[in-house]
């Protein structure tokens, strides 16, 4: 009667959930179920139907109530769910029709063996279209929203960085094809822009969605963003903190992961309220009566090298390692050798520009770190930190020492594109047929092409490894070595924290312990003494 039902699957089934008793077994006729008879004690009986294995029929004798049920094997689980209670309103015509809708757009139409989504989506989908018959906004459309506008701050002007939105959307609207249409950058004030790729097929953000339309272009994947669950066809007001909590725990997902899903779904929430999709009363954001729980045991590839730490003769090698890969991987190879001597982030070293080279108040060398590049993005509140170009006792000065020989590179023959590059770690990739034509490529020279990037400091960092022999470790584990070296020399966090810029968890020590400038340079000069292995070159 139903094609694509796994008779073996529903042998196991019934097993489960009849393992001592006879189970009643009636034609799927109106008559049939309701003509039923028994005349034993128990409270419910499970009825089958012949021919329709997935379906049975949830029975109370002693108040004659009857609920259709489907029974399933989904994702290496036996789940179920209510189909509907019989009535004269809800009988197996009616229930034929959910069952069929099912089928159609659930078994894959090529091995009915498989289940290609999960049934209850379907049935939630079609139950929520069905029902919402108000003007409340739908969690999808309020993502398309979201998506469109590029993500407003919540109290100061701008939008969220290109990394962030990249990061959300990947929860929101993600592991879909609809992404791969997508375009990150951020423009000279920090602030994330999100456009449609050129030459990618799709002319608009309403084309985009119009083209993939929840649930079209999802990717082999066990995950699903928001926008093609099936909570993205419910009104985004009736969203509780049960319904977020249940599709964060649906499948296996990480603290972490977790965590950034909430943090997307919170970014989604006050836009929503500030652009007055959520109706009155304005209900609570759910995402605040979830609590997370962190595993005792770090469980993510990420975390193997947060421990991890290089010694002083480990530094020496890699410092004479990338000497070595210099001609081949220039710019990547300073960048690297930028962040073992100044502790900065891969992202912040990435997005340098000549002009954040200036002075103090005192006129001295400095480097300030642009609030809007700090760990990638910017917050509220976040002010700019510098980073001193400070000599050790002996007069030896390694950021100087990179910074020559960046400006040596862009003396190099085949190099003279990097005058027009305004970042300090040019891309040697960089078009410079676009660098100089300004009318047709006005804001070339400061897009992400022009820089170099986390992967191709990877691929530097891989040649490293096959040179020096060092195969522990990472870049990130550059930073984490310069603030134990700091922590070391100066006494721990309570005074390194001023020269590595690193955010501690004591609230009075982050807003009260404040040093000059000329104190934090000496900081620098004495920290600075570690890097003495190496002069010139």
């Amino acid at each position: 009667m139903y094609l694509g039902i796994i008779m073996q699957t529903d042998q196991i089934l019934t097993q489960s959930l009849h393992k001592k008793k006879k189970p009643i077994v009636v034609n799927f006729f109106d008559n049939e179920i309701e003509h039923l008879e028994y005349s034993g004690k128990s409270n419910r009986l499970i009825v089958h139907f012949r021919g329709v294995p997935n379906v049975f029929l949830r029975w109370t004798p002693t108040t004659n109530r009857k609920i259709f049920e489907f029974v399933y094997w989904f994702n290496n689980k036996t789940k179920k769910f209510d189909l509907g209670v019989y009535s004269k309103n809800f009988k197996t015509a009616e229930c034929k029709k959910i069952i069929d809708n099912i089928i159609k757009r659930a078994r894959d139409p090529y091995d009915p063996k498989i289940w290609l989504k999960d049934p209850k989506d379907i049935f939630n989908t079609s139950k929520i279209v069905k029902n919402n018959k108000s003007n409340d906004v739908l969690l999808k459309d309020a993502i398309e929203k979201l998506v469109i506008a590029n993500y407003p701050r919540k109290k100061i002007v701008g939008n969220l960085s290109a990394f962030t939105q990249r990061e959300f959307n990947r929860f929101l609207i993600g592991y879909n094809e609809r992404t791969s249409k997508l375009y990150y950058e951020d423009n000279q004030n920090g602030w994330g822009v999100t456009t449609i790729k050129k030459k990618c097929g799709i002319e608009s953000f309403e084309e985009l969605f119009k083209t993939y339309p929840p649930g079209v272009g999802r990717k082999n994947t066990t995950e699903i963003s928001l926008y093609d669950h099936s909570l993205g066809q419910v009104p985004i007001r009736e969203i509780s903190s049960y319904e977020l909590e249940e599709y964060l725990n649906e499948i296996p997902r990480s603290y972490g992961q977790k965590n950034n899903i909430l943090k997307a779904y919170n970014s989604l929430f006050n836009f929503a309220k500030k652009e007055h999709l959520l109706g009155k009363p304005i209900p609570k954001d759910p995402t605040k009566d979830i609590e997370l729980v962190l595993n005792e045991e770090p469980t993510s590839k990420a975390t193997q090298y947060n421990d991890d730490v290089f010694d002083l003769s480990e530094l020496r090698i890699i410092d004479q390692g990338l000497i070595k890969l210099g001609r081949k991987r220039p710019m990547q190879v300073e960048a690297i050798m930028f962040m073992l001597v100044t502790g900065i982030r891969i992202e912040e070293c990435c997005k340098l520009k000549w002009t954040n080279i200036t002075k103090d108040e005192n006129g001295k060398a400095v480097i300030k770190v642009p609030k809007y590049i700090i760990k990638g993005r910017s917050r509220q509140g976040q002010r700019d930190e510098n980073i001193y170009i400070e000599p050790n006792d002996d007069g030896y000065n390694p950021i100087a020492r990179v910074l020559d020989r960046v400006n040596r590179h862009r003396k190099r023959k085949g190099f003279h594109k990097f005058k027009h590059i305004p970042y300090i770690f040019s891309s040697p990739r960089a078009d410079p047929m676009k660098l100089l034509n300004t009318i047709e490529y006005p804001d070339y020279a400061h897009s992400k092409h022009c820089r170099i990037s986390a992967r191709t400091l990877n691929d530097t960092w891989r040649d490293l490894k096959k040179i020096t022999g060092i195969n522990h470790g990472s870049i990130k584990t550059l930073r984490k070595t310069f603030i134990s070296n700091a922590n070391e020399i100066l006494g721990g966090e309570h005074e390194s924290r001023h020269l590595t810029r690193h955010k501690t968890p004591w609230i009075n020590v982050k807003n009260y312990d404040k040093r000059k400038s000329h104190q934090v340079r000496e900081m620098t000069r004495r920290v600075n003494n570690v890097f003495s292995f190496k002069r010139g070159s």
